[in-house]
């Protein structure tokens, strides 16, 4: 059922997906059926359209990009971010063309946003869904997808304010980006309508994909179109940037686990907007809290140019953002490069009794990968497959054509820029991750591995202790060993690895930890 043709088809339950004709023959959609055969060519499977959901002034110099923050403008041009969201409102003065140059040759999309839609310079492309039998269009209605797209890419507009609250000037992380806007919620976000978002991004030719869309609950890989997508992708050299879902913060909360994704969660700001509650009893009680409804529609009499909204739908594009930037430094970094630098420069952050988080994102750490010194985890996406067939369990779930089973990987294995693992609560400890590090800062250069964290009695060895670089991209192998004695029921313990050369830092997390029981003596999550 070819992609066009989607529209028409919105009341059949199963839906069959082929690749689009610019995409390269051997690419596959790696579907699901638990009934179907489709035996027809080109058609891995088929599986049962689901709906997800949809998940500033201040925000960017609360993590270090300020207004004088060095850039490359005009290799930030040439910077496309794909926007999978609830579309956008062309009109608003964030994504006004003006001073942009021409759009940049490898740009093999469309303006198709529908009727009284006009892209420009900024807004290359735009592509809408059928949603709900309505319309065709890319114009957003909820002010969702307008705001990721304005904190991504918007241009600095003064005094932007809502109702008077947080006045200052709105910028997004990559000004002189462009995007393409692909309309796949309304406000429901139907896998199709996902999985066409993805198909046409990868084939329009944009660097970045921003995401801020999720499920209810955590889906096997084979059933999860965001999983998907982001695979295909990630081999095309585009890294895929998610919101992690607002359902935490407790373990086991994150609705979606492909490795290949950047993972966003949402933490907090130094700011505050205080509302005044005012009770029957005459008694005021003051908190957190915005008490205004606004609407980026003008014929709404309470429309306003700028909301306010959190969660992790907001934190997504601060990352990918943050992603654009670090890919216009360095435009042959592959995704997981990019990913393995965000990582591994972020503010160590625990809060108890939940598990350890990467880190706070803080700009100004990141800088010290981009200029000039840092290590980077690089993972292929053989390396992802292979995981693909370890945890792809549910009967009749599909694995990749081109995934070589014959090894399976875990995900302890894999070259992550992260260590955990889980444990029995009997036996003793003795675990070895074996990592790749390669240098992408100077030719010459030396670290030397600590271990960061809390009273832990967990012993933790790194060998070789200190590595030496004597050339540009050079890789170098080592190995974590953690022993110790068997862990108490619903215990998690959090180190950091740190590679250092006096300056700067590359940290890695460390979690081991084991599972509570529950009454019939089967082990469970601890929440």
């Amino acid at each position: 059922m070819p992609i066009n043709n989607w529209k028409q088809q919105q009341k059949i339950h199963f839906h069959i997906v082929e690749t689009i004709g610019s995409i390269t023959d051997t690419d596959e959609r790696i579907l699901f059926d638990h009934s179907l055969s489709t035996g027809i060519a080109g058609i891995v499977s088929v599986f049962p359209c689901r709906k997800s959901q949809l998940q500033t002034t201040r925000s960017w110099d609360f993590i270090g990009l300020s207004t004088t923050t060095e850039r490359r403008p005009t290799f930030e041009s040439e910077i496309i971010v794909g926007v999978i969201d609830s579309g956008i409102w062309p009109e608003s003065d964030s994504f006004s063309d003006e001073g942009f140059g021409p759009i940049p040759r490898k740009w093999k999309g469309e303006c198709d946003g529908g009727k009284d839609f006009m892209c420009n310079k900024k807004i290359i492309g735009a592509r809408s869904y059928s949603v709900e039998n309505k319309e065709l269009s890319a114009r957003d209605t909820n002010g969702h997808g307008t705001h990721v797209a304005s904190i991504l890419a918007g241009n600095e507009v003064r005094d932007a304010n809502f109702y008077g609250i947080a006045n200052g000037i709105a910028r997004g992380g990559v000004p002189s980006a462009r995007l393409a806007i692909y309309k796949v919620c309304d406000p429901d976000c139907p896998d199709t309508n996902i999985l066409s978002g993805f198909d046409h991004a990868i084939a329009d030719g944009v660097d970045i994909i921003s995401i801020s869309i999720n499920h209810d609950d955590p889906m096997e890989l084979t059933f999860d179109p965001i999983a998907i997508g982001a695979f295909h992708a990630l081999e095309r050299g585009i890294l895929t940037v998610n919101a992690a879902g607002n359902n935490g913060p407790s373990l086991f909360r994150m609705n979606s686990y492909a490795p290949w994704i950047l993972h966003v969660g949402a933490s907090d700001m130094d700011i505050r907007i205080v509302s005044k509650l005012l009770l029957g009893n005459n008694e005021i009680i003051m908190g957190n809290g915005v008490n205004s409804v606004s609407s980026f529609d003008p014929s709404d009499k309470n429309s306003v140019k700028f909301s306010i909204i959190s969660g992790t739908s907001m934190a997504c594009p601060h990352v990918a953002a943050s992603a654009a930037f670090i890919k216009s430094f360095h435009p042959q970094w592959s995704p997981s490069a990019i990913k393995s630098a965000l990582m591994t420069t972020g503010h160590q952050i625990h809060i108890p009794p939940f598990v350890i988080f990467i880190g706070d994102f803080d700009f100004t750490i990141a800088i010290a990968i981009i200029f000039p010194e840092g290590l980077v985890y690089e993972t292929s996406a053989q390396e992802y497959l292979r995981l693909w067939c370890n945890i792809s369990r549910t009967p009749g779930s599909v694995i990749p054509k081109n995934a070589n089973c014959s090894k399976k990987l875990t995900p302890k294995d894999m070259n992550y820029p992260s260590m955990a693992i889980q444990v029995d609560m009997k036996r003793a400890l003795a675990e070895s991750f074996r990592r790749t590090v390669t240098n992408v800062g100077l030719a010459n250069s030396s670290y030397v591995a600590s271990i960061e964290g809390g009273h832990s009695k967990l012993l933790i060895s790194v060998e070789p202790n200190t590595l030496k670089f004597t050339s540009l991209n050079q890789k170098m192998d080592f190995v974590v060993t953690i022993r110790g004695k068997g862990l108490k029921p619903r215990t998690l313990k959090r180190l950091s690895l740190v590679w250092t050369d006096g300056v700067h830092k590359v940290r890695s997390p460390i979690v081991v930890y084991s599972l509570g029981r529950t009454s019939n003596g089967e082990t469970s999550p601890s929440r």
